[in-house]
């Protein structure tokens, strides 16, 4: 039993190993989180980039129904001058 637990205690690192694996998984944690948020950045950018395209097309598709509905206004005041002019001779 005592030469089993010897080496076990053999393979347990140094203290000063222990705290480079600390280190190092505080520095992985900081990479990983640091992937983690660059990843999400993009994603939500894509999102917005997503969202500022449909909001550009409703807007234009409003757009071209305003300037239709101000065609027909337009043709419509034509011809009620038309008819006027027509009216007063």
């Amino acid at each position: 039993m005592e030469a089993t637990s010897a080496a076990n205690f053999s393979s347990l690192p140094t203290p000063s190993r222990r705290l480079a694996q600390i280190r190092w998984r505080k520095k992985r944690t900081r990479d990983e989180m640091f992937t983690e948020i660059m990843a999400v950045t993009r994603n939500e950018r894509a999102h917005l980039e997503e969202w500022k395209d449909v909001v550009a097309k409703y807007r234009k598709d409003a757009r071209e129904r305003e300037d239709r509905r101000n065609q027909r206004e337009d043709r419509r005041d034509e011809c009620e001058d038309r008819r006027d002019a027509r009216d007063e001779r």
